[in-house]
């Protein structure tokens, strides 16, 4: 069985936390699910996160 993957990846003025609530309803449904947290101080630092 091939297990899916979810990368969610937030926008500026928010962090990896805002997305608590859809990780939580994608785990139920059987995905593997991270939430990167960018420092959004400049592209550079954002990038090397990834």
């Amino acid at each position: 069985m091939a297990t899916n993957n979810i990368v969610l990846v937030h926008r500026a003025f928010a962090d990896g936390s805002s997305w608590s609530k859809v990780i939580l309803l994608l785990q139920d449904e059987g995905f593997r699910v991270i939430a990167v947290q960018i420092p959004l101080t400049f592209l550079a630092d954002d990038t090397a996160v990834g």
